[in-house]
């Protein structure tokens, strides 16, 4: 693909008067007018690249002679030309032709004996780099680290070296500047007649670029200190980009992350060799790839292993996973942008999503979506250590909840007869059904509720009331007894809101199938987060058998709401060691 550049540039800022809006500005010309771009005579940084791209006549120089600070290239190599799969080599090349354009805008000129004339757009035809040579120059950064120019992509031995040094570019950088052709201000008509136009871009079109789909470009935002998104003719800074909160999260300055936050960007993110999924990523996280040994000529699946292994030692946080939620709009919406009505072929978009193709035990969550914290400043951690990881298993000894009398195939029915009847109650109160359970290592019952109403209402909808409840009680009866006669009507207008737990449920399979496997909840990993530490999170795995071996799968997670409350006055010595495939 190829890119198209207008110097004359929209910026866009946070409006000072309305923090959650924006405003646009129009850069006519240098760019004081812009947030300040790049800083000028910054102190040479303690860390330089081993080359650097000088910007005025395009020659690569030793970095360790540049004495000012530098400018990193982040990018989606699709846009960097036609890309093509070279089979004698086998692996894909870029075939310049020089499409890349530059378009500079219209001017208004004197025009003799006296009026103006105004002159036509010109464009310019360039090849990439002159592409990237023009927005230095728009924005000031005289020197560049650009991967394809500073690294010799034919020397092997320079290539994994500067591989394992580029989390510390990034991060020595005082700004990485991401291309994102897709994103543009387009021209809105208003209704106001004094503003009859405005311009307007969409920082959430950065989701749906080339740039986000990328494995290196996601090591590359992170490392980063600060990005400048740079469109066809629009930038603007980090604190602009809206998006979801796991984006916000992700350009969360100081760095806030753990492995359960970088899996869940990074499986959905695609690379044109497998390899550089292990190389990019363990970069992130400090010791990863000195312990790694792999290179591009390991077999894949036993280096993939192999690696999440070395980072499920790092951080447990791996086991925080589920069902798919988001992935589910990021893959389709890109090329089917908020249509609800999907064509046969996409039925199963499940299966495209990139890390499938691996296979990777269920512990690494490849079968699933990882789990991010809503509050941006929080993230799911544990004290939980007595684990290790052996090939494609993971021994963990833990506490656990799992029911005794569980049978596969025994399932959960209610009936009419076994919902109690609701108290008379005035209009304005809010009632609970819930029912009392207990653990063996209770002393006595909890309080889980089911299924709220208002109070004072003519009519309930029992059908829906019994499919609700019944959906919610088999999964809950992998993990305590369940007594249909324990059920009761609460009044949650009057009860105290500390005393009832509620499970939500997030798994890889569905639990509301009666004859699905028994399920255990693994009580003794518990995550917690630091916005609210009433909130337990607890790995859920499921037993499996082949032959005569048993072993189990990681199939997600359990929230529990109220959990202090939920294992109050609960002691149990019984732990397990799981062996999870």
């Amino acid at each position: 693909m190829y890119v198209t550049y207008e110097p004359r540039q929209f910026f866009q800022i946070q409006h000072r008067n309305h923090p959650g809006g924006n405003e646009f500005f129009r850069c006519n010309g240098p760019y004081d007018r812009a947030p300040k771009p790049v800083p000028n005579g910054l102190p040479k940084p303690d860390f330089m690249p081993s080359k650097l791209l000088r910007t005025s006549d395009m020659k690569i120089v030793d970095g360790s002679t540049v004495n000012e600070g530098y400018c990193a290239l982040s990018y989606s190599w699709s846009w960097c030309g036609n890309n093509v799969m070279d089979t004698t080599k086998g692996k894909a090349v870029r075939v310049e032709e020089g499409k890349h354009k530059i378009i500079w805008p219209t001017k208004i000129v004197p025009k003799r004996p006296r009026g103006r004339k105004r002159l036509a757009r010109t464009t310019k035809f360039v090849e990439f780099e002159g592409i990237i040579q023009q927005i230095c120059k728009d924005f000031n950064v005289k020197y560049i680290w650009y991967d394809q120019w500073c690294i010799d992509q034919n020397n092997k031995e320079e290539k994994i070296r500067e591989i394992k040094r580029m989390h510390k570019i990034y991060s020595n950088a005082y700004c990485s500047v991401a291309m994102i052709p897709e994103l543009r201000a387009k021209k809105i008509k208003e209704r106001n007649p004094r503003f009859p136009f405005r311009h307007y871009a969409d920082p959430d079109a950065i989701a749906s670029s080339d740039w986000f789909s990328r494995v290196w470009t996601l090591e590359e935002a992170i490392m980063s200190k600060k990005i400048l998104f740079v469109g066809r003719n629009v930038h603007f800074w980090e604190d602009v980009a809206k998006g979801d909160s796991d984006f916000r999260a992700l350009l969360k300055r100081p760095a806030r992350l753990n492995v359960a936050m970088v899996l869940y960007h990074a499986h959905r993110r695609e690379t044109t060799k497998e390899h550089d999924r292990m190389f990019a990523l363990g970069n992130i996280f400090p010791g990863i790839l000195d312990n790694l040994h792999a290179n591009y000529h390991s077999p894949i699946e036993e280096a993939m292993i192999h690696f999440y292994g070395l980072l499920a030692k790092k951080d447990i946080s791996i086991l925080c996973f589920g069902e798919y939620e988001h992935y589910r709009f990021a893959i389709l919406e890109r090329e089917y942008w908020y249509k609800t009505v999907l064509p046969p072929s996409l039925m199963h978009w499940y299966n495209d999503v990139p890390i499938r193709k691996h296979n990777l035990p269920s512990w690494t969550g490849v079968s699933g979506e990882h789990r991010f914290c809503v509050d941006i400043d929080s993230l799911w951690k544990t004290s939980f250590k007595n684990y290790d990881i052996n090939g494609r298993s993971m021994e963990i000894t833990s506490s656990f909840v799992s029911s005794t009398s569980y049978k596969e195939g025994k399932g959960i029915t209610l009936q009419y007869k076994d919902v109690p009847p609701l108290p008379t109650s005035n209009e304005d109160e809010w009632w609970n059904l819930a029912i009392k359970v207990q653990l063996s290592g209770h002393t006595k019952s909890k309080v889980l509720p089911l299924f709220n109403v208002l109070g004072g209402l003519d009519e309930i909808d029992y059908d829906e009331l019994i499919e609700s409840v019944t959906e919610k009680l088999q999964p809950l009866s992998h993990f305590f007894p369940i007594d249909k006669k324990r059920l009761f009507w609460r009044n949650s207008s009057k009860a105290p809101t500390n005393e009832y737990s509620r499970f939500v449920f997030n798994l890889t399979k569905d639990l509301s199938n009666p004859s699905s496997p028994q399920c255990t909840l693994l009580s003794g990993v518990a995550f917690e987060q630091k916005s609210d530490e009433n909130l337990g999170l607890y790995p859920v795995i499921q037993k499996e058998q082949e032959g005569d071996h048993y072993y189990y799968r990681a199939i997600g997670t359990c929230e529990i709401d109220n959990a202090p409350y939920f294992f109050s006055d609960y002691s149990s010595s019984l732990e397990k060691t799981f062996i999870i495939q």
